[in-house]
């Protein structure tokens, strides 16, 4: 089994269409009051990901404010990035872009 991080807007599992381990890791105590909208775009990251490979454990890790926007402060991606370290993630999933160079 792989351990793949989708570090994104958070994953629906009432969505999924496979039954799969997923672990959410709340780094942040960040609030969407649209919790339909919440989670959408981590939920189709999730779920390409789970029609090519069956055998794998999910870490959801949300750093969006809010998927409306989808923005976040670069820490949280830092920190989120440590996390996947500290914790011997295998794979990390990041679908989105940034405006800050690296």
């Amino acid at each position: 089994m792989v351990t793949v991080a989708i570090i994104d807007s958070g994953i629906r599992m009432d969505l999924l269409s496979h039954n799969v381990e997923c672990i959410k890791v709340n780094l942040f105590d960040d609030k969407c009051d649209d919790e339909i909208v919440q989670g959408l775009h981590g939920t189709i990251c999730a779920e390409v990901l789970l029609q090519r490979f069956h055998d794998v454990k999910i870490i959801d890790i949300p750093i969006f404010e809010c998927a409306d926007t989808l923005s976040c402060e670069y820490l949280k991606l830092e920190q989120a990035l440590q996390w996947c370290s500290k914790n011997f993630v295998e794979i990390i999933n990041m679908s989105f872009t940034t405006q800050r160079t690296f």
